[in-house]
């Protein structure tokens, strides 16, 4: 036993004192009650010593803690009082005695907790003001006991448990100050090293990884600085303590987990802290702002679907990357977000509208000298150029993209929209007249395939709003007539190795601007099983080259490929015969960039070509 737990500390009392401390080591409650009464009257300093081995003997935990029937006895009465006498002196509890002293507290601290509905002499008022007891303890010990309290079974769940009731108050963090700056102290000690560890975490959250995300997420959103409550030390730190949890439960190597935080709102606190640490003149705010960057590059690489990326470039995103010019250390993950996640996403109609109300902003402050001088400023100059093209685009009314071809792949009629009917089934083929529309039907497999085309619609997850599909049809549209000549080049490629094969041409949206690439049909169908495969290539075969395959891709993160299938259809074979002419004559032509240029200015006014 260590030197200050033994009875013969007693001794250091005063006379008046050591009689009723000798009485209450022994188990008498109204000893007990006096003494913690006048340790809490009496004026620092006060002999720990001295105290330490009457809360210490009054907190045996074996045989003492009664079966949970008897609910209602001075031994419960004594741990209590010597629990909160104990409180008083949590300041000056040597380190070399937590050893010895934190079990008892634990076991007894945890006991109440468990029981606390009946036993009926606890003088806590609620179920956080026993566990902040518990939380006001710790903390004051944390620092240099925290390997003996972290390695205690259950620890965890007690103080998560504590942190989520603080948010579930009526006025939250602010009523409870004490209890929560408890709570930030022991985050930032305590680790979450294991997966026991973990589980105590989820359970005291609430028992699913979304409720720790909820909570976490919720944690950080209420010390975000606003106008009526500015940003302070408190919210730094407590900040600091939540991005401490963050780490520690590694929520970036569980695809769960970045699911959970990433539909909690994690994004959008992230880009709030970038947004004022990174303009702040403390530049002890930078090692925050770097893990909020890291955050949130890896839960956007996690998930970079048009809803996330809608939501994050309303919520400030691209105000926030370019405040990190001053952040030399986050320029590189700054590029890539530019360079990838967010040029990506400038093929959804909605997230560049959403861009294009910022550009004011950021054109000013893009031509501020610093932002000039800065490694990132390539990059965004390369991001500001495609976004404008891509806005140019909007602009256009180009009827290309309104027309529709018939559906019967015997006709070659292309005509504007509002001059054909579609079917109404389906709603995705369209025919010149009813003449055609009944031979495909009979003919052309429609029949079949008009139960599976609109299966195949609702199957998907990856379905496009009626403008944003749109607004795909105009970019790809101009892809295709930007890179006519290269688009040739490399189906006359592939058709070398695949003489006989039916060809999709690729468009890869990765990094924004289209990676162009040519495949035969049949390596892709089982990369996309969901795209309505059954009904383009059996059209596409008929068409005799009037229809071409495109397949355009977005990447949306770890979980995987947003693909959408669109066909080219055209009133003359014209380029595709080249095409396939040039690649049966291959020894005549090593070099056929000539003849391929002349194809397409032959064809340039002759062949009328659409997207749909």
């Amino acid at each position: 036993m260590h030197p200050s737990l033994d009875l013969q500390n007693l001794s250091r009392f005063p006379p008046p004192l050591r009689a009723i401390a000798t009485r209450a080591s022994q188990g008498s409650l109204e000893d007990l009650i006096h003494l913690v009464s006048a340790l809490e009257d009496s004026e620092p300093p006060k002999d720990i010593s001295a105290y330490l081995p009457v809360f210490h003997a009054n907190l045996n935990p074996s045989p003492d803690i009664p079966h949970r029937r008897e609910f209602i006895s001075t031994t419960n009465s004594r741990a209590i009082v010597a629990l909160r006498g104990l409180d008083d002196l949590k300041f000056g509890i040597p380190k070399e005695v937590l050893p010895e002293l934190w079990p008892r507290i634990w076991k007894w601290g945890s006991f109440l907790h468990t029981y606390r509905d009946s036993i009926v002499d606890s003088d806590a008022s609620s179920e956080l003001d026993m566990i902040g007891e518990i939380l006001l303890l710790i903390s004051a010990v944390i620092h240099h006991s925290a390997d003996v309290i972290s390695s205690t079974p259950g620890v965890r769940k007690l103080i998560v448990r504590g942190w989520k009731l603080i948010y579930e108050q009526p006025g939250g963090p602010p009523v409870t100050p004490g209890y929560h700056s408890c709570v930030m102290k022991i985050l930032t000690k305590m680790k979450v090293a294991n997966p026991i560890h973990l589980h105590e975490f989820i359970q005291g959250a609430g028992g699913d990884i979304e409720d720790v995300a909820t909570l976490l997420t919720r944690s950080l959103y209420h010390y975000f600085p606003t106008s009526r409550h500015p940003f302070n030390y408190e919210g730094f730190m407590w900040i600091d303590a939540v991005f401490h949890a963050l780490g520690d439960l590694k929520i970036l190597d569980s695809p769960h987990m970045k699911k959970a935080f990433l539909d909690a709102g994690l994004v959008g606190s992230l880009i709030n802290i970038i947004c004022v640490f990174s303009v702040s003149q403390l530049r002890q705010l930078d090692d925050i702002t770097l893990d909020a960057l890291h955050l949130l590059q890896n839960m956007l690489e996690y998930s970079s679907e048009e809803v996330v990326l809608l939501q994050a470039v309303a919520a400030g995103l691209l105000r926030g990357l370019m405040s990190c010019s001053v952040i030399i250390a986050g320029h590189d993950i700054v590029a890539q977000l530019f360079r990838t996640t967010l040029s990506r996403g400038t093929i959804y109609r909605s997230v560049l509208s959403e861009i294009s109300q910022s550009l004011p902003e950021l054109d000013a402050f893009a031509a501020s000298p610093s932002f000039i001088a800065s490694a990132f400023f390539t990059g965004w100059r390369d991001f500001r150029a495609l976004v404008q093209g891509r806005m140019d685009l909007t602009k256009i009314r180009n009827i290309d993209v309104t027309r529709k071809a018939c559906g019967d792949m015997n006709c070659q009629e292309i005509r504007r929209k509002s001059e054909f009917q579609r079917c109404g089934r389906c709603h995705s083929v369209y025919y010149c007249n009813p003449r055609c529309q009944r031979a495909d039907w009979t003919l052309g497999g429609h029949r079949t395939q008009c139960e599976l085309i609109r299966t195949s619609m609702l199957a998907s997850g990856d379905a496009l709003t009626s403008r944003n599909t749109f607004f795909v049809r105009v970019v790809l549209n101009d892809e295709y007539e930007t890179n006519k000549q290269h688009v040739l080049a490399r189906q006359l490629g592939c058709l070398q190795t695949h003489p006989s094969a039916l060809l999709v041409t690729i468009f890869d949206y990765s990094s924004g601007r289209a990676r162009i690439d040519v495949q035969p049909a049949s390596t892709l169908l089982k990369d996309y099983p969901y795209l309505n495969w059954r009904d383009y290539l059996p059209r596409a075969l008929r068409s005799e080259g009037r229809m071409e395959l495109h397949l355009v891709l977005v990447p949306t993160g770890e979980s995987g490929m947003q693909a959408w299938l669109f066909s080219l259809r055209s009133t003359s074979s014209a380029l595709q015969d080249g095409v396939r002419a040039l690649a049966a004559a291959t020894a005549q032509f090593p070099d056929p960039s000539a003849e391929l240029l002349t194809l397409v200015e032959n064809c340039r006014r002759s062949v009328v070509q659409i997207h749909q």
